[in-house]
């Protein structure tokens, strides 16, 4: 990473530090807020080949979640 990237990260993890304590979102909205935020800025790869959200449409974590 080079530039402005390092600050819009460590800005990001700071926000979800501060929902965390303020308590104003519940916790697992803040930390899928900052999950987006960071796939959104392409901080964590969505590709094909090993990215982020790439299990969640297999066959078997659609049975997890059925469970």
């Amino acid at each position: 990473m080079t530039g402005y990237e390092p600050y819009l990260a460590l800005a990001v993890v700071l926000l979800l530090f501060a929902a965390f304590l303020f308590e104003r979102f519940a916790p697992d909205v803040a930390a899928a807020g900052a999950a987006a935020l960071f796939i959104v800025f392409g901080f964590v790869p969505t590709n094909e080949n090993g990215g982020a959200i790439v299990g969640h449409g297999s066959g078997g974590m659609i049975r997890l979640r059925a469970a």
